[in-house]
């Protein structure tokens, strides 16, 4: 039984999507981006903060931040300190893709990149990591932001 996209998503399945990871990871590089900021709430956060904290930051590649719930004032203002919004992709992660914490996290961004930028420079640096395509498509129509489908089930 699959609950959700993600729970069935073994080793052949992630291997069956290599080629579209590496590309995406190409592009990500030739963007010369300082940071990706993942921002999400308790498991959609979760395993990106392990990954970061296993693998460390790979040379030539942007820094991984991960925004998470609970926030204090002063880490935000830590994390905003350390952020070049031009030179940031932005990543929403959201199971449910309702859930208010990342969804306000994307709105704060995405107006802050969007005052600097314009709308639509701002919207190719959103990306969402759902498995809600409803959610995907509101996401979508309300900010105008690109979003990466790199696995159909989720």
């Amino acid at each position: 039984m699959r609950t959700a996209g993600w729970v069935g998503f073994a080793h052949d399945e992630q291997l069956a999507h290599l080629e579209p990871l590496k590309q995406f990871a190409a592009e990500v590089k030739a963007m010369h981006l300082s940071h990706v900021l993942l921002m999400g709430m308790g498991g959609s956060s979760l395993c990106p903060e392990v990954m970061k904290l296993t693998f460390g930051q790979i040379p030539g590649f942007p820094e991984l931040l991960v925004l998470d719930s609970p926030l204090t004032r002063r880490k935000f203002k830590l994390l905003k300190s350390q952020l070049d919004l031009t030179r940031t992709l932005f990543i929403v992660s959201s199971k449910s893709g309702n859930t208010l914490e990342p969804n306000i996290f994307k709105q704060y961004f995405f107006d802050r990149l969007q005052q600097m930028v314009g709308a639509e420079a701002a919207a190719e640096r959103f990306i969402a990591i759902t498995d809600q395509a409803q959610s995907c498509s509101r996401w979508q129509k309300s900010t105008a932001f690109a979003i990466s489908s790199v696995y159909p089930a989720l």
